[in-house]
């Protein structure tokens, strides 16, 4: 009877295997993916060394010629610095506020001013923008920036001893936007470079005067930014 009941046994263990394929398939634990962590937000600060430049051309309309004639051309790069204010609402939409400034350039005309005239252009520029922005992968945002800024612009013109005979400051407001990419180093240090236009407009260069200007104002940022 026992010899019967272990045939039965060892015949029920065979077929078992048989059906399995022979394998023995082990039991594996589920594996149980965390969550990513959800995107930071709300109120960031940053600064950037901006690389600055304007392109200046002015001119005056000649009713001899019954046309605008060309007074000056030429253009300063300035070397300069950006601090921001931000807040992010969420990882696709944020407002920014931006602050640029940069010393003094001296440029020269000599096809129209004479090879002994210099001009002195000084430069700031305050922006508010709003900030889509889209995830491409993991820490690397790409993003825009769609506003306006006010822009202080300075220009003095000098003689040949580079004592100065014409000044016009003025301040005026246009719109502005531009392009860029942030990195997240970590949780609240990021990595950014952006490109802004910041002005391209027609100014009066002196008061009283039909004397105008073209000036178109663009910057380059290379900074980092810390959120809280």
């Amino acid at each position: 009877m026992k010899k019967f009941t272990l045939s039965v046994v060892t015949v029920l263990a065979m077929s078992t295997f048989a059906v399995a394929g022979g394998d023995i398939v082990p039991v594996v634990e589920p594996v149980v993916e965390a969550p990513p962590p959800a995107a930071k937000t709300g109120f960031y600060v940053g600064g950037a060394i901006s690389l600055i430049q304007n392109d200046f051309r002015s001119w005056y309309y000649s009713e001899y010629y019954n046309e605008n004639r060309t007074m000056a051309i030429g253009n300063t790069d300035h070397i300069g610095g950006m601090l921001q204010v931000g807040y992010k609402f969420n990882p696709y939409l944020a407002v920014e506020t931006r602050y640029w400034i940069a010393g003094d350039e001296d440029w020269q005309d000599t096809e129209n001013w004479g090879d002994n005239d210099t001009f002195t252009t000084e430069f700031d520029a305050m922006g508010l923008y709003l900030k889509p922005m889209y995830p491409v992968m993991d820490g690397l945002d790409v993003y825009a920036l769609l506003g306006f800024d006010i822009m202080n612009y300075d220009l003095t013109a000098k003689d040949g001893d580079g004592s100065p005979y014409a000044h016009r400051n003025f301040s005026d407001t246009a719109f502005s936007w531009g392009l860029g990419a942030s990195y997240a180093v970590n949780d609240s240090l990021a990595v950014f470079v952006d490109y802004v236009r910041l002005y391209d407009d027609t100014i009066q260069v002196f008061y009283n005067s039909d004397v105008f200007a073209d000036i178109t104002s663009d910057t380059c940022n290379f900074g980092i930014t810390y959120s809280f």
